[in-house]
């Protein structure tokens, strides 16, 4: 027992413990995801972001790794899409890629909730080290950390928004990092708090340097001044915190800028940009959830009163800062301080500065984080601030019985419970209010015990309140039409696509490995999109290799054949199916996509037999294609495609795969130039004879960014070696 008892009382054995304790009430929280008996079991819903947009692309990337294959290209979307460079797709992200490796293609929803799960913990875990290091005190530090990841905030949202859930995650291990920096005046540590940023943009969330980056950046500079840092010196150490977070990340944000630069985001307006934001009746979340304001918000009403506290006492005045800032950004459009940040946010990822109630994030942290503070005021201050909590108490149920009150006398006379959620938000608010102000009294000889009482109250107001907000009781099979999708009967060809016009997710291609003409990434590019939408359904399905059309509705064109029919889905083959890839006979040239656009949308373009070219390819009308001439995949894998054709003259041959930079042809061995066809398609020249034409996705974005992430990773651990000898 005398050896157990130095171990026991170690400080790593403790924050072990704690740590232990943060998994456990982790794993409380989440217990349905995983029950043992099937009637307890809860489910994450088919029907939402998180399994229409996260889910497929990483299920691709974790098959195709199996595979053998480093996936950068997507061929079963949007006719071909840069992969990598989708950052919700997370493709360099450390633990979606662990995760990609660990199931292959096993990779399923029960997956995601592992990730999910994980990350919750990683909230925890990392919180409470930051606030451990903050507040000196191992329950303050538990307290503040249960409350930030039971909150309102990561409840809501984040867990359907994989990502934002990804980089909250890294936000407190960044703070740390950056605290022991300043403190020990150490470069290496400032250049490990530049790395964990970096996360943010390899989870695939690069709006979020706009609103952590901010966060970050601010207590930098705070604390830099506290321990009396020169505004010099406070430059070198934000530019070695940048340099490593965009170094380390580089694979990432470099490939997604090209991409942001090619797509619809960076055509979007004010007018698009400005969605979002919390409306002000919203901000009443604070007190009376699901009424007038979001769930969003709700911290729990004892927090309220620990934060109450530790601004009354000036203490924590960083975070009152950050919360009030975070407040007033988060109303969005509704004050013309966000036209002032879209104009900046311009300059870099266009189209990124939406929904900025996600700033809920930053007010979610302060309020947890003066919570400790007020926790800890509480055990030294109990009898001096009891009647200050008792006004606070007062004030907050006051509150919360007028938005009771307002909500009800708003609403039409209704039926059902609906009447009665004003009336369960006020016993709510009331019954912990009571027991509280009740323990506090109770306990008045014996502070800290109170005070453990409060905070005790306080996590399980939250946990109470926010288990299960997104989780659903059922699995909605087939849930987004995926195994409708796979039930098309075969195509005409080996390549062909498949197109589900009233589908509810139109990423299926991913799952099933059929090629689909649609998507759910939000980077579409423009020349694609403009492809896309300026046909109909007819001309569209000859431009785009189609074969199968799935559908709830009926064709009478002749050119729609009826081959399957299950339940209400009909499946027609398109019977006027032009190959994935074919010999043009005449070639018209155009000087940009949108004048090819404008041609190809005329009824009388002969888009049978012509095709349109983006620059000068040295063809034009040829004779009829003859008999003996075609062109045949032969070949295909997630970055490369392989052809094979003959011609008896110089023929175009198109590929009716999007056209984007980073896509390399060879014929018969040597390098060969790829041209825009139709507007968004690839093509090359072929001279007379029989010929093997490869493209290789290689770009030069994917090549560079890795390296620049290398060469970081490689910095920082041989900068870590170089300072550990020397400390020797």
């Amino acid at each position: 027992m005398s050896l157990l008892k130095p171990i026991a009382q170690h400080q790593t054995t403790r924050i072990i413990l704690y740590i232990a304790l943060i998994a456990v009430l982790t794993y409380l929280f989440l217990w349905r995801l995983w029950a043992f008996a099937p009637e307890d079991r809860a489910f994450l819903p088919e029907k939402s972001d998180l399994a229409e947009v996260f889910y497929p692309p990483r299920h691709y990337f974790a098959k195709t790794l199996e595979d053998g294959q480093f996936a950068l290209w997507n061929p079963h979307i949007y006719a071909g899409y840069p992969q990598f460079a989708d950052p919700q797709a997370a493709t360099f992200y450390p633990v979606a890629l662990a995760f990609a490796v660990w199931t292959g293609s096993d990779y399923s929803m029960e997956t995601i909730a592992l990730d999910i799960g994980f990350h919750f913990f990683l909230v925890g875990a990392f919180s409470f080290l930051f606030f451990r290091h903050l507040f000196k005190s191992n329950s303050a530090a538990l307290l503040s950390a249960l409350l930030f990841e039971f909150g309102g905030y990561l409840t809501f949202y984040p867990p359907l928004q994989l990502s934002e859930l990804e980089v909250v995650a890294w936000m407190p291990l960044t703070l740390l990092f950056l605290t022991l920096s300043l403190e020990r005046r150490s470069w290496w540590l400032m250049a490990l708090a530049g790395v964990t940023m970096g996360q943010v943009f390899l989870a695939g969330r690069p709006q979020s340097y706009l609103t952590i980056g901010f966060v970050v950046v601010a207590w930098l500079v705070y604390t830099a001044v506290q321990h009396k840092y020169s505004w010099l010196q406070i430059l070198g150490r934000f530019g070695v915190l940048t340099s490593f977070a965009l170094g380390i990340a580089a694979a990432q944000w470099l490939p997604t800028l090209e991409l942001t630069r090619r797509s619809t985001r960076s055509d979007l307006i004010y007018e698009f940009v400005a969605e979002g934001g919390f409306p002000f009746n919203e901000l009443t979340g604070f007190f009376v959830p699901q009424l007038l304001g979001t769930q969003n918000l709700y911290m729990g009403i004892l927090t309220l009163i620990l934060a109450g506290i530790a601004i009354y006492r000036r203490q924590g005045l960083f975070w009152i800062g950050i919360l009030l800032v975070c407040i007033v950004a988060s109303v969005g459009d509704h004050l013309i301080l966000f036209d002032g940040f879209y104009l900046i946010e311009r300059l870099g990822f266009p189209g990124y500065l939406r929904n900025v109630e996600r700033l809920a994030f930053g007010i979610a942290f302060s309020l947890a984080t003066l919570s400790g503070y007020g926790f800890m005021l509480l055990q030294r201050e109990h009898n001096r601030l009891f009647p200050i909590i008792g006004r606070f108490a007062l004030s907050i149920f006051v509150v919360t019985l007028v938005l009771g009150w307002f909500w009800s006398f708003t609403r039409l006379p209704t039926e059902g419970l609906e009447p009665m959620l004003a009336v369960e938000a006020i016993s709510r608010a009331g019954m912990f209010l009571l027991v509280g102000i009740g323990g506090l009294w109770l306990l008045r000889e014996r502070p800290y015990y109170a005070a453990m009482a409060l905070g005790f109250l306080a996590v399980l107001d939250v946990m109470s309140m926010n288990q299960g907000r997104f989780l659903v009781e059922e699995s909605f099979l087939p849930g987004n039409d995926i195994e409708r999708a796979a039930s098309a009967p075969a195509g005409p060809d080996t390549f062909y696509r498949v197109t589900f016009d009233q589908t509810t997710s139109q990423d299926f291609g991913s799952l099933t490995g059929k090629d689909n003409l649609g998507g759910m990434p939000p980077l579409m590019l423009t020349d694609y999109e403009r492809l896309r939408y300026l046909l109909d359904d007819y001309r569209r399905n000859i431009v785009l290799n189609v074969g199968v059309v799935v559908t709830r509705g009926d064709y009478d064109d002749p050119a729609f054949e009826l081959i399957d029919q299950i339940d209400e889905v009909n499946y027609y083959q398109f019977t006027h199916f032009k190959p994935r890839a074919y010999l043009a006979e005449n070639v018209v040239t155009v000087p940009n996509p949108e004048v090819a656009a404008q041609r190809l949308a005329d009824p009388a373009f002969d888009y049978w037999n012509s095709v349109l070219v983006v620059g000068e390819t040295g063809l034009g009308q040829g004779n009829p294609i003859e008999a003996s001439e075609f062109a045949e995949v032969i070949g295909r894998s997630a970055n490369s495609i392989t052809i094979q054709a003959t011609t008896v003259e110089s023929r175009l041959l198109v590929l009716s795969d999007a056209y984007y930079e980073g896509w390399r042809a060879t014929l018969n061995g040597a390098p060969t130039e790829i041209v825009k066809t139709n507007v968004a398609l690839r093509g090359v020249v072929l001279p007379a004879g029989t010929h093997t034409i490869k493209m290789d996705f290689r770009p030069w974005t994917f090549t560079w960014g890795v390296t620049i992430s290398i060469l970081t990773l490689l910095i920082l651990m041989g900068w870590g070696i170089f300072n550990r000898y020397q400390a020797r």
